[in-house]
């Protein structure tokens, strides 16, 4: 059985290897999966993608065509997926829906404490012989509120670790854990409140209809003036450009992000000595009140194995023809 990688990375590569075991017949493509450069899946029954690349109605129907049947995703988030085309072309389609949790959380706290401290622009201080503290003052995290905008597994870890901190915690999610709120001294409450009372807030939510662009310059109006914004969660839950706004303005304090909306064929790729034309990106690299990371928030040696570990074990269940227990192309899809 062969098996074709898009997007595969050099840091992944040796984890995939490892859990393959050498079971299937493994090609490894840096290309990213587009419309071009799809034609590369001829000739086998499954490949897998990440979440750069690029799953659209006419992709899938060129896999399908090239006899594509199962897409392991190698992550959570699957907004790149056309899921409702892809179980009309009767492809499978999974991902790893439990990974990483603790290094996205914990990347979240090293966000926080990054951008409140100011460690960019100490850095860029210290490399010009500039030791001066004039610029550097944060402020203590203890007795700070702090919301959390979704409480799933990634989300609770960011909250049980402020509260080693000593924070005030809040936090909003559709179907709220009381259980686990109790446990934590966390209280439940809406975005509006964490929004006009928090002073540090955190985006740990997927992408759906109704988290799309949910921070925007309406919401921003909300805010603390000097409240800080961390958002581990996806690109295009802001706009960047409202952000910016807020910044300039003195509406928000900090944004610190490792993810942003237009981050595809830019993030995970080694662009040095060339120009990027994206002046929103341009932005956000240098101002001195934003901390941006390239999507690095999973980059662990415990996730990377999780994650290549899941992957083939997904691909031997589908190969028995056993249940796929991480399958997101199921009937409902054909239906919605």
């Amino acid at each position: 059985m062969k098996v074709l990688i898009f997007s595969a990375k050099d840091f992944e590569i040796p984890f995939l290897e490892k859990a393959n075991t050498n079971k299937y017949a493994i090609t490894f493509l840096p290309d990213r999966l587009t419309s071009s450069t799809a034609d590369k899946a001829i000739g086998y029954d499954i490949i897998s993608i990440f979440s750069a690349d690029e799953a659209s109605a006419p992709i899938l129907e060129k896999l399908s065509d090239f006899g594509v049947k199962l897409i392991t995703l190698r992550s959570k988030g699957y907004d790149n997926v056309n899921l409702k085309k892809a179980a009309q072309l009767g492809i499978q389609v999974t991902n790893v829906p439990d990974y990483s949790a603790n290094s996205v959380a914990e990347h979240a706290i090293a966000l926080m404490l990054g951008v409140n401290r100011k460690l960019k622009l100490a850095c860029n201080q210290l490399n010009t012989n500039n030791f001066s503290l004039a610029n550097l003052v944060g402020f203590d995290v203890v007795n700070k509120k702090c919301g959390v905008i979704g409480t799933g597994k990634i989300g609770k870890i960011i909250a049980q670790i402020l509260e080693g901190f000593g924070a005030e915690l809040f936090g909003y999610d559709l179907y709220p854990d009381y259980d686990w709120a109790e446990q934590v001294a966390i209280t439940y409450t809406n975005v509006s409140y964490i929004y006009k009372h928090c002073d540090l807030i955190f985006l740990a939510t997927p992408l759906t209809t109704a988290t799309h662009y949910m921070i925007n310059a309406d919401t921003l109006q909300q805010f603390k003036k000097d409240a800080v914004l961390i958002n581990i969660a996806r690109g295009a839950v802001v706009r960047t450009e409202a952000i910016l706004k807020a910044l300039e303005k003195g509406k928000l304090g900090a944004y610190a992000t490792d993810v942003y909306e237009h981050e595809s064929g830019v993030f995970f790729y080694d662009l040095s000595g060339q120009k990027i034309d994206d002046p929103l990106l341009d932005t956000l690299l240098t101002h001195p009140k934003v901390l941006l990371t390239p999507h690095q928030a999973f980059a662990t040696k415990e996730a990377l194995q999780e994650i290549a570990e899941v992957t083939f074990k997904t691909i031997d269940c589908w190969e028995k023809g056993l249940p796929l227990w991480n399958q997101l192309t199921k009937q409902k899809e054909l239906e919605s």
